[in-house]
């Protein structure tokens, strides 16, 4: 059976669910509903941060990717100055925390400030594209595999195409 990719929420319900179909799961990815690391969904509920810490921190087996697919940040996060600090530290205290194995993201400057203010953080991790950004054509794909690598992020091990591929 395909091993599976799905959103990751703070529930004990859940978790327990998820837990139960460990062996079956490839990724879960997650939104820290953050001001400056946009996820390209609705903002549902922030209080949650500790739990959402919790209960992620419960499953060993598949991989976790934090959803920073927003197509535009704020303006500080493209700066080359400290103010780029705040998400730098999140980015590490999951990674130390194992809770995050890559990022998804849509806003390529975005991915460049980060690789700039932190590159032996993002040595460690991951950069997964999102399917916002409709990869349809092989030069899009070669393009952000590009990307990806000139940033000194790891490689993706898994890409959704765009379904218009088919």
């Amino acid at each position: 059976m395909l091993p599976l990719n799905i959103p990751f929420i703070p529930d004990d319900d859940y978790l327990r669910f998820l837990l139960e179909h460990e062996d079956r799961l490839q990724a879960v990815h997650y939104s820290l509903h953050d001001s400056l690391l946009l996820d390209a969904r609705i903002n549902i509920d922030n209080d949650s941060t500790q739990k959402l810490y919790e209960l992620l921190g419960q499953l060993k087996r598949p991989k976790k990717y934090l959803l920073a697919n927003g197509r535009a940040h704020p303006d500080v996060v493209y700066r080359k100055d400290n103010q780029l600090r705040p998400v730098v530290n999140r980015l590490e205290q999951l990674l130390e925390a194992n809770l995050l194995d890559g990022l998804v993201f849509a806003d390529s400057y975005m991915l460049t400030a980060l690789a700039d203010a932190a590159p032996s953080l993002v040595a460690s991790i991951e950069a997964i594209p999102s399917v916002n950004f409709q990869i349809d054509r092989i030069e899009k794909l070669a393009a952000l595999i590009e990307l990806i690598e000139n940033n000194g992020f790891i490689k993706p091990g898994k890409i959704t195409l765009d379904r218009g591929i088919n």
